[in-house]
């Protein structure tokens, strides 16, 4: 009986009090940390799925497309052989020219 006088009721009902302020501000928190932003409330598993398996096939094509692309470089390349093939029958066309005027000259 000598706990029970000591124990003053007003502490009491300040520690209640305390206990229902956290209680609050432990469901606020609950509340803040339980939003979602942008996101559906149901999400279908397959549906994402799905969509997952489709952006992995466009990555896949684009990464073929790309493979299969010939390097500026190597088009640069390609054209330059091209223009000295071009150049080369020229003056191999002048050449002959020259070769036979010579042997009409002679």
């Amino acid at each position: 009986q000598t706990g029970i006088k000591e124990t003053n009721l007003d502490e009491v009902e300040d520690l209640y009090d305390d206990m229902d302020e956290l209680l609050e501000e432990q469901e606020e928190i609950n509340e803040i940390m339980g939003r979602t932003y942008g996101v559906p409330e149901e999400l279908d598993d397959d549906e994402l799925l799905d969509e997952l398996d489709t952006l992995e096939e466009e990555f896949e094509e684009e990464e073929q497309e790309e493979k299969e692309e010939v390097p500026d470089y190597l088009v640069s390349a390609a054209a330059a052989a091209n223009d000295n093939v071009k150049v080369d029958s020229k003056e191999e066309e002048k050449t002959q020219k020259v070769k036979a005027e010579a042997k009409e000259l002679a």
